[in-house]
């Protein structure tokens, strides 16, 4: 899956490593993770496994991602 920020540019990749849980590359590194929340969203890590964000289902074939405050930061196609 494609992320994009708010302003709808490009800003890294999601990749399904299975049903729960998901490999974050931005800039050609590995920059975290994402592992299923079992709300149909995910919550997204570092890779020192600090909780950065989430990212929640949006009804279509991605997802809405969201800052740990709560403040929308991008989204996945």
């Amino acid at each position: 899956m494609y992320v994009w920020n708010r302003e709808g540019n490009l800003s890294g990749l999601l990749i399904f490593a299975n049903r729960s849980f998901l490999l974050w590359y931005s800039g050609g590194e590995w920059q975290g993770y994402a592992a299923s929340n079992g709300s149909d969203g995910f919550n997204l890590f570092d890779t020192d496994g600090e909780w950065i964000g989430y990212l929640l289902d949006n009804s279509g074939d991605g997802f809405n991602l969201f800052t740990t405050s709560g403040k929308w930061s991008g989204f996945t196609t």
